[in-house]
């Protein structure tokens, strides 16, 4: 059985849906508010409250694996990850865990930071890189059109205030430096609109690029020239207290989707050689919205790790061992998603006709 915590959230509902996609029934909605228990008496949901640790211990019972989608506090991811432990079951936690101090974990495997940004911005470049025997440079564009929600604001903004984050910045021949960034736009085939770039560097990015030997790299997200960018490029914006700043950001994202249709994707090219010849790969993974691509990638973490049998402790997604077959689950989970990896003019995995830069 899978429980999915914070199941009448949107990607809590996409996990549920993505999950039954793939052929699992066996699922275990939480949801926090009782009122919901009885409205949905045609599926199996259960009461799970994270600031309580009993209920976290309730629901975790006989589940294989449990996707935490909700927000919560230092206390609440305590509370859960004590809860898994003690019934020897797997976590999928979107929680990225900085900071946080957690007992000891002997009995189950649990994996956080789990998305598309944390997540799979740090575990594509290793998907990638085991194609060359050397990198020489790798370039990611984040590309996203989608709304922001109160939570999702909020944990973007914590992670724009923290000292994790380097912006308009890029690793050059090892080194740390800004960035010649002049405001240029990208553009992607699928997509009818430009979009500007942000470019960024923080502690994870760097740190993957060091590990995989990548001594140039660049990180960007993309948006188009709407609001949301306007806001985030405006130097008095950080002038603004936090509730204020979060109220923005969520108005400049609602009246940019009146405008832009919601879209998601990820575009990751990568120069290097291999057996002593140059080669270019490019990756692209294409959704209709940041959450519909989250739930999937969260799903596909669950499914990895349900198959980890003997493996035990907390990792963040970028440490998971991936290969080019966790494209092919990402394709069973949802046959919709638009994948495409190619060397060169040769296509090595393709879904279906995408973009490019």
């Amino acid at each position: 059985m899978i429980g999915i915590v914070g199941a009448n959230g949107e990607i809590g509902n996409l996990c549920i849906k993505f999950l039954k996609d793939y052929g699992i029934n066996n699922i275990k909605a939480g949801i926090r508010n009782r009122n919901l228990l009885e409205e949905n008496s045609n599926f199996s949901y259960d009461y799970i409250d994270l600031s309580n640790k009993e209920s976290c211990i309730s629901f975790a019972k006989n589940c294989d694996c449990v996707i935490n989608c909700a927000t919560a506090n230092k206390e609440g991811i305590k509370n859960l990850v004590e809860a898994v432990e003690l019934g020897k079951t797997k976590l999928v936690d979107l929680t990225y865990y900085r900071n946080i101090e957690l007992p000891k974990v002997k009995n189950s495997l649990i994996c956080h930071g789990v998305g598309a940004s944390p997540g799979l911005t740090e575990s594509l470049p290793k998907i990638i890189t085991k194609h060359f025997d050397e990198v020489e440079s790798l370039n990611l564009y984040y590309v996203t059109i989608d709304k922001f929600t109160y939570s999702s604001a909020k944990s973007y903004l914590e992670y724009l205030d923290s000292s994790n984050i380097y912006p308009m910045t890029e690793i050059n021949d090892w080194k740390l430096q800004a960035t010649s960034y002049n405001g240029e736009a990208i553009s992607l085939k699928n997509l009818s609109v430009k979009l500007k770039q942000i470019p960024y560097m923080d502690n994870r990015s760097i740190s993957i690029c060091r590990n995989l030997g990548i001594k140039n790299a660049k990180f960007n997200i993309c948006m188009p020239d709407g609001e949301t960018y306007k806001l985030l490029m405006n130097p008095n914006f950080r002038k603004f207290d936090k509730s204020e700043k979060i109220r923005k950001l969520i108005i400049a994202s609602r009246l940019d989707v009146q405008i832009f249709d919601s879209y998601c994707a990820m575009l990751v090219e990568s120069k290097g050689q291999l057996r002593n010849n140059e080669v270019f790969h490019r990756f692209l993974i294409e959704e209709k919205s940041s959450a519909n691509l989250t739930a999937i990638i969260s799903v596909a973490v669950a499914v990895k790790i349900l198959k980890n049998t003997y493996d035990v402790g907390i990792y963040e997604m970028a440490n998971l061992e991936y290969s080019s077959k966790f494209l092919s689950l990402i394709l069973d989970i949802d046959k919709k998603a638009n994948i495409i990896l190619e060397n060169g003019e040769n296509t090595l995995f393709k879904n279906s006709i995408g973009g490019e830069i």
